[in-house]
């Protein structure tokens, strides 16, 4: 069946592969009056044609993972902290991080959590890195690392001033959500970014 608040047209379309009666609709016109998208589905694959960008994506057989059972919900460590603050401290870590040496291995960031204060890390042949910044902490004391780039990617997804980390121990994973505001959270906006962490030599 179509996905719910799309509506299938009622003649078919010329796709970019240049084949008729392929299983095609529209996404819903916003309320801004922004392009729709179209949407092409074959066999095996699916074409997107987003106001001039044309994205092409091949289609996997089976059943997508049943991620929700592998998403820890009872964490016992949370960590509320200023997004742009945690990202900036992530981005300082970068320059040591990401080793552009041939044959160099990729350092991680680590992050010690202790007390009401988060320590950002970072050591490599490039030198090393250190930031603090106060945060809003439930749940023990923890260090946990993990791939920088990774890290930074899930923070800059987030749509909101602070961000919620939840995690349990050094090696599990951890969830990433925006703090949102009542009106957010009675709309019912949310988000999740599901994390893991890296080992350490220490």
């Amino acid at each position: 069946g179509w996905p719910e608040g799309t509506t299938r047209l009622s003649r078919p379309l010329y796709t970019a592969a240049g084949r008729k009666n392929t299983p095609s609709f529209w996404a819903p016109r916003s309320e801004q009056g922004e392009p729709v998208t179209r949407i092409h589905m074959f066999r095996k694959n699916i074409v997107f044609d987003l106001d001039g960008i044309t994205f092409f994506s091949r289609l996997i057989d089976g059943e997508y993972m049943d991620y929700e059972r592998i998403i820890v919900r009872n964490h016992r460590i949370l960590v509320t902290v200023d997004r742009d603050v945690l990202l900036s401290a992530l981005e300082r870590a970068a320059l040591i991080t990401e080793e552009r040496v041939p044959g160099a291995v990729r350092s991680s960031v680590r992050l010690d959590i202790v007390g009401g204060m988060l320590k950002v890390s970072a050591v490599s042949g490039l030198g090393s890195s250190y930031d603090e910044m106060p945060i809003r902490h439930e749940g023990d004391d923890l260090t946990i690392a993990f791939n920088n780039r990774y890290l930074m990617d899930s923070l800059r997804a987030c749509r909101a001033g602070d961000v919620r980390l939840s995690m349990s121990t050094s090696l599990s994973s951890i969830n990433i959500e925006p703090v949102l505001s009542e009106e957010e959270t009675a709309a019912g906006e949310s988000e999740l970014y599901f994390l893991l962490p890296v080992r350490t030599k220490e």
